[in-house]
């Protein structure tokens, strides 16, 4: 494949995440670029406007971008910015990944080829989509793929400017809606331990779940672990109280005190 410089079909594109892609970027608790699955290290700031210009564009999706969109996004100071700025940028980073054809400019708009550029935020989004209200069996078949992609937050170590934040919560929003249904399926199939192993997977990729640390709580009550679910309430409390001040909400209070029995 990349002796003839293949690139792979529309189907492929979506369903098979192991093709040797000659660029790949992980987003998910992290960001790398790997060139032909080898990690690309980054020295000095040189680089820090076309990497910012791909994170944009991996915002973006596989939808292209008006270039006067990302010159506002990327040179807010017009006077340090302009299409000038954007087309330099723009040649550093296919110099940087090493791949001429990794990024399109037609038309006005700027995009990633997907038949080139492969990112784990796009795989796992294409993922959830395809189950988005599927049976037991398809959800169990998808788990393990879906927990491999996620690795955490959307670019998490990044600043939380306004298109970053847009994705971050979208992503969150669809994996929990994912895990969600998956563990209420278990549930109901009296699965407990697999549903509180599941909610602990979220929990620790969003500490401020309060949904899933009531939902653990629940299923190991119904193991009768009551004490490990009271102490899963008191994580909750403590996550919520020092991180945004605030306490549980009414459903997880009415749990507590039902598991302290009054």
């Amino acid at each position: 494949i990349r002796s003839h410089r293949l690139r792979p079909s529309r189907p492929l594109a979506r369903d098979i995440d192991n093709w040797p892609w000659p660029v790949r970027v992980l987003t998910l608790g992290r960001f790398e670029v790997q060139l032909d699955d080898h990690a690309l290290r980054f020295e000095g700031k040189a680089q820090r406007k076309p990497l910012e210009l791909l994170k944009v564009l991996i915002a973006a999706g596989e939808h292209a971008v008006a270039i006067e969109q990302l010159v506002e996004s990327l040179w807010p100071n017009p006077e340090e910015g302009g299409r000038k700025a954007f087309d330099i940028t723009v040649h550093r980073l296919r110099k940087l990944l090493a791949c001429e054809g990794a990024v399109e400019v037609a038309d006005r708009h700027a995009r990633l080829d997907t038949g080139l550029v492969w990112v784990d935020a796009w795989a796992l989004d294409r993922l959830l989509s395809a189950h988005g209200e599927a049976t037991l069996a398809h959800l169990e078949a998808a788990a393990p793929r879906v927990m491999a992609l996620c690795g955490g937050a959307f670019l998490a170590g990044d600043a939380e400017s306004a298109w970053l934040l847009a994705v971050r919560h979208r992503v969150s929003n669809r994996f929990q809606r994912f895990a969600e249904q998956l563990g209420e399926q278990w549930e109901r199939a009296g699965a407990w331990q697999r549903a509180t192993a599941l909610y602990q997977r979220v929990i620790e990729l969003d500490p401020l779940a309060e949904t899933f640390y009531r939902r653990q709580m629940l299923c190991l009550q119904a193991q009768g672990r009551r004490a490990e679910a009271l102490e899963v309430f008191c994580r909750c409390r403590h996550l919520l109280s020092i991180t945004l001040g605030v306490a549980p909400g009414r459903e997880t209070e009415g749990l507590h005190r039902q598991l302290l029995g009054e």
